[in-house]
């Protein structure tokens, strides 16, 4: 049994501490009554709530926002102009990224 780890995995291991970034799908824009998040800077700072949808892939993240956007109507878009984008996150607070 080999328990030494090869250099690619100790990268791996390296990488994913020193990066600690993960994503998340947020909502911009906002309705009648709410002060809206026109942009990922007003969210800096902040603690992410809901945990259970965090994703380590970037690319997975962009894809769910795309997916999100496509079933918000055209009013929602331009009279609200919400949109559904990636916000980057650092251990559990968003960067404004």
């Amino acid at each position: 049994m080999n328990t030494m780890k090869t250099f690619r995995e100790y990268a791996e291991d390296i990488n994913e501490a020193v990066d600690g970034e993960e994503y998340t799908v947020v909502l911009l824009g906002g309705s009648i009554g709410e002060k809206p998040i026109r942009t990922l800077s007003q969210l800096k700072g902040d603690k992410v709530i809901d945990t259970s949808k965090i994703y380590t892939d970037k690319d997975e993240a962009k894809k769910q926002a795309k997916q999100m956007n496509k079933y918000l109507s055209p009013g929602e878009k331009k009279y609200y102009r919400l949109k559904y984008t990636v916000a980057t996150i650092v251990n559990g607070v968003y960067t404004g990224k």
